[in-house]
């Protein structure tokens, strides 16, 4: 475990001495110190090593911790019990909070790097820019990557008496760009080298095989309930406001719980209030219907067939990826309409965002206006007539 019982008392200790000097002349003479630990060969060695153990613990994100308080304990925990040749995978939405819970778990956590990996990536590309990362190899050396990480790592093992956190982040991939192999990457890094991995992707970043791999400990986030939003210090008041006009509900049902969203709608509606903010908001429901109706339209435009699966959405909001007409049927890559997300233990596809949600699962051709919205939400949630 990487507790502070977990790499011994004289760790801890100096710890402790450094903790409330971090920004005096203890820490300077530190970076003083560090040209003459690169030339004299000891950067890629205990120096190196050290530095990697305390940076993160000494010097944590200065990201907004996250309010999903039991997602961040699945992660911690997750991490704290990973197997050797495991890894663990955290994938949902864009904009849904995943990397500030990421973040949050390994806040104050000794050996943490991170590393973005790009569209196309290969295996080894994303190896080499790990341990480049772990040795802090920020040029091209003729020193191996391979053979510094592994020099650090050892000396990691025998300060710490413990595993590096390695943070993969998939970046977002555009139309027809191939994924990276961010799985074969991940299995190496576990296994040959001995990190806790962890990938960090949206659904259309990670590859269908990541969800199928059993090396792989799968973290499913889905959106914020909207209890967790009103949760969030810098949404409440927001929140209130929209709540005051009647509006929270419709907003949530359109923008769904993606913090990223609604902080772009407070943007939109600053300094508004009374019909002003009600239109401000109008506007900005209609303007997410608007992508979602143009997607859809691109997706049936340049792949004809997916428009039958749309058509099940009508009376349905999930569909297991082993519907034989699912597989039949070959959708965009990137597929910016509909993900795949693990319901129970079954991959299922559902619409991308609540706002397409809202468009296949009403058939929609135009945009609506909050009244229309309100119109529709209340005819759904009418009892049934059992006269």
């Amino acid at each position: 475990m990487e507790d502070p019982e977990s790499f011994g008392k004289f760790a801890l200790h100096i710890l402790d001495i450094l903790q409330p000097y971090k920004n005096s002349a203890i820490i300077g003479t530190i970076s003083v110190m560090a040209p003459i630990l690169k030339i004299s060969g000891v950067r890629v060695g205990p120096g190196r090593a050290l530095v990697l153990g305390m940076k993160s613990l000494l010097f944590p994100s200065s990201n907004i911790p996250s309010v999903r308080v039991n997602l961040v304990k699945k992660i911690w925990e997750s991490v704290v019990n990973l197997a050797p040749d495991m890894f663990v995978v955290v994938s949902g939405q864009k904009g849904i909070g995943k990397t500030v819970a990421i973040s949050t778990a390994l806040r104050n956590k000794c050996g943490v790097v991170e590393v973005n990996v790009t569209a196309g990536d290969s295996a080894d590309v994303i190896v080499v820019k790990s341990l480049k990362a772990i040795a802090n190899l920020q040029y091209d050396s003729f020193i191996s990557p391979h053979y510094s990480g592994r020099r650090v790592l050892l000396y990691y093992g025998w300060m710490f008496w413990s595993r590096p956190i390695l943070v993969l982040n998939a970046k977002e991939r555009e139309l027809n760009e191939p994924y990276a192999k961010i799985s074969d990457a991940a299995r190496t890094l576990a296994y040959d080298y001995k990190l806790r991995v962890i990938v960090d992707g949206s659904d259309n970043t990670l590859p269908d095989s990541l969800f199928a791999t059993k090396r792989g400990k799968l973290i499913s986030v889905d959106e914020m309930t909207k209890e967790v939003l009103e949760d969030i210090p810098e949404l409440q008041c927001f929140i209130e406001m929209l709540r005051n006009e009647k509006l929270d509900e419709i907003v949530y049902h359109i923008v769904g719980g993606v913090p990223a969203d609604y902080n772009l709608l407070i943007d939109e509606t600053k300094g508004l209030d009374g019909e002003d903010f009600q239109c401000a908001v109008d506007v900005f429901l209609k303007t997410l219907q608007g992508k979602a109706i143009v997607l859809r339209g691109e997706a049936k435009l340049s792949h004809p067939g997916i428009g039958e699966i749309y058509k099940l959405f009508l009376k349905t909001n999930s569909l297991p990826r082993s519907d034989e007409l699912v597989q039949s049927i070959k959708r965009p890559s990137p597929d910016k309409t509909l993900r795949s997300v693990i319901i129970g233990s079954v991959l299922h596809l559902i619409p991308s965002t609540k706002a397409m949600a809202y468009i296949l699962n009403n058939g929609c051709e135009e945009i609506h206006t909050v009244a229309q919205i309100r119109e529709i939400l209340a005819v759904k949630q009418k009892p049934a007539n059992l006269t």
